[in-house]
């Protein structure tokens, strides 16, 4: 599944998975923007990445095979002490980055963050995929108004127009069907009741 997911990812540069965002935030962090001036620039890497592929899966057979045993005896530790001892690692590694301790509470902070955005039921990939993408979007946003001369180009140009439009609708769409779905459900519940 991961190959699958990394085809819109180094191809157009759009995750197609959340695990793909940390990729792009790695290769962001190395310089490297995913997308088609990536792979024409760097052949080479996308080569490395097929083949890093091929050995990964056939080392997982291998390696998850003699990783039974302790996965199984991993699964019994109580959840607090994992989240302990996940907590304490990630802590050192973050201020092992830079040896900052701001970088130690912006960490803690956006735990918190995330841990309230799941708790409401607000999923944290959008969130890393505009961490990851902002940067891309701005420089390009601003490339193109310095092209079309503002933002009248935007919306007198067919394509630029189509692809708002289409935008919009599928935005309109998301929002009138998540509102539509516990109005089917509270139907549903009350003709199971009858």
């Amino acid at each position: 599944r991961a190959g699958a997911e990394l085809i819109p990812t180094l191809g157009i540069g759009i995750p197609g998975a959340p695990p793909m965002v940390v990729l792009m935030a790695v290769l962001s962090a190395q310089g490297l923007i995913p997308g088609p001036h990536l792979l024409s620039s760097r052949p080479s890497l996308l080569l490395a990445t097929f083949g890093g592929l091929t050995v990964a899966t056939l080392l997982l057979v291998v390696i998850g095979y003699l990783c039974i045993g302790p996965s199984v005896y991993l699964s019994k530790i109580s959840q607090a002490a994992t989240l302990v001892v996940t907590s304490v690692l990630i802590i050192i590694g973050v201020y092992a980055l830079r040896w900052s301790m701001f970088d130690v509470w912006l960490a803690l902070s956006l735990g918190v963050v995330g841990y309230f955005a799941e708790k409401y039921g607000y999923s944290v990939a959008p969130m890393a995929l505009a961490f990851v993408l902002g940067g891309v979007m701005e420089s390009n946003l601003r490339r193109g108004l310095i092209m079309s001369f503002g933002w009248e180009g935007f919306f007198t140009r067919p394509v630029t127009l189509g692809i708002l439009s289409t935008a919009l609708l599928i935005l309109v769409f998301s929002i009138v069907m998540s509102r539509r779905q516990p109005r089917r459900a509270a139907l549903a519940a009350a003709r199971a009741d009858e």
